[in-house]
């Protein structure tokens, strides 16, 4: 028993041995380089590129200023190339920006337009904003995550197959001063659901977390789920 366990432990040290010097590379998720050495001690150590891939002026630059609370990428007009939806809120700044209808930039043969070639017709301070095939045909759907002190309801624009209408194909009520929102098929029927993140006020601070359950060809307008 004795000589095999010094067998394994020798065969065990020569294996340690051959892996030094050797280096690992992979590409992490977010794009950068990821070089892992193993030293002496057989400790694995983890070494960044040192350069950004990006330079220090924009590539593209919007021709309108807007107060941004959410950016998504998007097939919207379903020609193969992702365009850029914008959700715009409201706030009492100075100087003032009183237009805040979201918007979305197409992309044509890789380059954004610069001002914006679709608006919603509606203003209703949105705080975030996402692409994600609602009523599961296949093209994405823009969801617009609303809020501020008004309460304003979230909306959802069903894309027709060439674009989404301006106007808002689905509202939703008792919405509160939405965050953050989130898609995932929560009970494994194959359609997207969404949770939704609030904020209360100082008049209303407590606002639980909304989920709605989608039904096939939309959502109930009332949270299916309060999670307090």
């Amino acid at each position: 028993m004795l000589s095999r366990l010094l067998f394994f432990v020798t065969v065990s040290c020569f294996i340690l041995t051959a892996q030094d010097g050797q280096k690992h590379i992979e590409i992490s998720p977010d794009g950068k380089s990821v070089v892992t050495e193993f030293n002496s001690e057989y400790r694995p150590y983890v070494f960044f590129t040192t350069t950004a891939p990006f330079g220090t002026t924009p590539s593209w630059t919007a021709g309108l200023e807007r107060q941004i609370g959410g950016l998504a990428f998007g097939d919207y007009d379903m020609d193969g190339d992702l365009d850029l939806a914008a959700g715009c809120y409201f706030s009492q700044s100075f100087p003032p920006i009183p237009e805040y209808n979201n918007m979305i930039f197409r992309n044509d043969n890789g380059v954004l337009t610069v001002n914006p070639a679709w608006f919603s017709a509606d203003s209703r301070s949105t705080t975030d904003i996402k692409w994600a095939d609602i009523n599961n045909d296949g093209k994405p759907d823009l969801f617009s995550g609303n809020g501020d002190g008004s309460y304003a309801p979230s909306t959802i624009y069903l894309n027709t197959g060439t674009g989404v209408p301006t106007t808002p194909s689905f509202t939703f009520t008792g919405q509160a001063w939405t965050v953050g929102t989130a898609f995932n098929d929560i009970n494994g029927d194959g359609l997207l659901d969404l949770a939704v993140g609030n904020q209360g006020n100082t008049a209303d601070p407590y606002k639980p977390i909304f989920y709605y359950i989608n039904q096939g060809t939309g959502f109930h307008i009332h949270p299916d789920l309060h999670f307090k």
